[in-house]
């Protein structure tokens, strides 16, 4: 598109406006809604969809920064969504991993090491490497990864990721853990990137 080839990427974006965890019932079912009976509570699907409808019928007319950065926020959140340690199971589990445990013999912030620190122990190459690891999906799979809308992939995600809740403060989840966690992280990666893709294919076809 002319209109993203004529703009300066290296422009500061901030994709902290949002909520970037996703709420569920306890039957894994997204919220439609960021406020339960008069009470906020994070629920980063419904930016996704806010996102989406807007950069649809808007994209080519929004100033450029303001496009770039509705496009990062929407790149960031689908993210989010397949990261087990984002997904809040309401009423269960409203903490998301925020406390401490030992992995590898050193005290971590759950949460955080998911964001970072199991990433890159148990995927030690380049990106692109990464990248092609995770790509291994057949057209067939691809559309039934994609199939349904932005609420079906939360639920499915907070199926996925319900396994890795299964923790608690103080525990020594040992030496392996990353590596034991690396194909639930890996498929996480892949259904992401397919979903990703989908969305912005929609939005830009």
């Amino acid at each position: 598109k002319g209109w993203i080839k004529g703009f300066d990427f290296s422009t500061p974006t901030n994709i902290a406006r949002y909520s970037h965890c996703i709420a569920v019932d306890e039957n894994f079912n997204a919220y439609h809604t960021d406020n339960f009976n008069g009470e906020f509570f994070e629920n980063g699907v419904v930016y996704i969809e806010r996102l989406t409808q807007e950069l649809k019928e808007h994209a080519k007319d929004m100033d450029p920064k303001e496009r770039h950065i509705a496009i990062c926020e929407l790149v960031h959140l689908v993210g989010d969504m397949h990261c087990p340690m984002h997904i809040a199971y309401y009423g269960r589990n409203i903490k998301k991993g925020f406390f401490k445990v030992t992995i590898r013999g050193k005290q971590e912030d759950l949460h955080h090491y998911w964001d970072h620190g199991l990433f890159t122990v148990a995927f030690p190459w380049s990106y692109g490497d990464i990248a092609k690891m995770a790509d291994n999906a057949s057209k067939k799979e691809i559309k039934a990864i994609c199939k349904g809308d932005v609420y079906d992939w939360a639920k499915a995600s907070a199926i996925e990721s319900w396994p890795v809740h299964n923790v608690k403060s103080g525990d020594d989840l040992g030496d392996y853990y990353p590596f034991e966690m690396r194909a639930r992280c890996l498929k996480a990666l892949r259904d992401g990137g397919y979903r990703l893709a989908a969305l912005l294919n929609d939005i830009f076809k």
